[in-house]
């Protein structure tokens, strides 16, 4: 079977925070329960695709992202026994899964950072970004602080690219690309049908000084792996970069299968901010073209800031004084 003649070169996916979703027990959480409840109604609005955002075992002060095990459920969502059951009932309703792959870092309550926390001769030691003393030019973090910061147990200084809770996975690493192939490999065994790769910019980001394609690469690897497992499978990247950039993605047609569209994402505020279609006529005629077998996947709101990145800062502007004036919003 050719690729375009996948289910998902024309899916309809539907976003799903299991917390704010559906509670089937009166506890005031969503859960998986909750979602099985309105699985007919999802079918009938003609989906045929779920993404769940992060659903692991977390300390959730990053809403999940902050992964404390990639081979658990949270039990404030259910069990694994739960999980599979709406998996068979997605499975009657012809619904695929999907799900968050973030490998860029975990939580700093994760076993494997507390266990080289306390001893740094510990095998997970390498799994993480050390130094002996930070850069002395090193950057500010995407939300607090230096990129660097100092753990008082063990003496020395780890990386982290957001919070300071999130240490930064060392990817360059053997043996951390083996475990998220493990974890890969786990969930598509599990029923997942594909993974939203989150922050994907980040593994790209974190390559560019060494000046190879490292990165495409190991995309590469890891697609291959995934469609070894689930020939169907797919990655969608969220990669909000510059139209220039989309080709590190997906060169080839066998790194990122899809290609979250922030491009047009943008373009359609600023439409809706002049009343008229011309910005996303203009963005759709010049978008870049994608590999067979590629696909964008449209979507009308970001699910977490809307940061407007891909318009000039001209158009930007007259977006939040249109759709945000006062400083409160």
């Amino acid at each position: 079977m050719a690729k375009s003649e996948y289910w998902y070169s024309n899916a309809i996916i539907y976003a799903i925070d299991l917390e704010t979703y559906r509670d089937s027990n009166g506890d005031g959480i969503g859960d998986f329960n909750g979602i099985i409840e309105k699985l007919d109604y999802l079918s009938d609005l003609g989906i045929n695709c779920i993404w769940l955002l992060p659903f692991f075992r977390s300390p959730e002060m990053d809403n999940g992202y902050d992964v404390e095990d990639y081979f658990s459920i949270n039990p404030k969502f259910g069990t694994y026994d739960d999980f599979i059951r709406f998996r068979d009932e997605c499975t009657k309703r012809h619904i695929h899964i999907i799900m968050d792959l973030i490998i860029n870092h975990t939580s700093s309550n994760h076993p494997w950072f507390k266990a080289v926390s306390y001893n740094k001769n510990s095998k997970y030691f390498s799994f993480y970004i050390w130094k002996p003393e930070p850069p002395a030019d090193q950057k500010e973090s995407v939300f607090t602080g230096p990129t660097w910061t100092y753990c008082v147990t063990n003496g020395e200084y780890y990386y982290h690219k957001y919070y300071d809770f999130e240490p930064e996975l060392n990817l360059k690493n053997p043996a951390v690309f083996a475990t998220i192939k493990e974890i890969i490999g786990y969930w598509i065994e599990s029923g997942i049908s594909g993974f939203r790769v989150d922050a994907a910019t980040n593994l790209f980001e974190e390559f560019k000084e060494e000046g190879k394609d490292i990165p495409g690469k190991m995309m590469e690897e890891l697609n291959d792996f995934l469609t070894s497992k689930k020939e169907d499978a797919f990655f969608i990247a969220e990669a909000d970069v510059k139209a220039e950039e989309i080709n590190d993605y997906v060169t080839g047609g066998n790194r990122m299968t899809m290609m979250f569209n922030f491009l047009l994402n943008n373009s359609i505020f600023l439409a809706i901010t002049r009343k008229s279609a011309s910005p996303i006529i203009d963005r759709l005629k010049s978008l870049p073209d994608l590999p067979l077998n590629v696909y964008w996947v449209n979507f009308i709101r970001n699910l977490d800031e809307l940061d407007l990145d891909q318009l000039t800062a001209e158009e930007r502007e007259e977006v939040f004084n249109a759709l945000a004036p006062e400083k409160r919003m």
